[in-house]
């Protein structure tokens, strides 16, 4: 008759590699779905195109020389409308350069 700590350490080892197998099996049914999945969309979903060739490249700064504002002024209009849209009130539209542009709420929560 073996010890009890041989006889749980046998048990524990026996139960980590039943453990082990059935994440690595998961794992790897997991990564067929997914290779079928990602071939099945490939083979099935139409081409778009020209979708890419519309794509410029962007310089190092990410914005054109000159474009500095009106870049700003689209993100402004864009969070302004965000928010209204998140809030749902129904206030007038903000437009670029405008004051009126809702300020951000330091130290709310969502």
């Amino acid at each position: 008759m073996a010890e009890p700590a041989v006889d749980a350490f046998a048990q524990g080892l026996e139960l980590m590699l039943a453990g082990m197998g059935t994440v690595f099996v998961f794992l790897t049914l997991l990564v067929a779905a997914t290779t079928l999945m990602s071939a099945l969309v490939q083979r099935f979903t139409p081409d778009i195109p020209g979708h890419v060739q519309g794509v410029r490249s962007a310089k190092a700064g990410g914005v054109e020389d000159g474009n500095e504002g009106e870049v700003i002024a689209a993100i402004t209009v864009a969070v302004a409308a965000f928010r209204q849209h998140r809030s749902g009130s129904s206030s007038s539209t903000v437009t670029p350069g405008s004051t009126d542009a809702p300020r951000s709420r330091a130290g709310t929560q969502r």
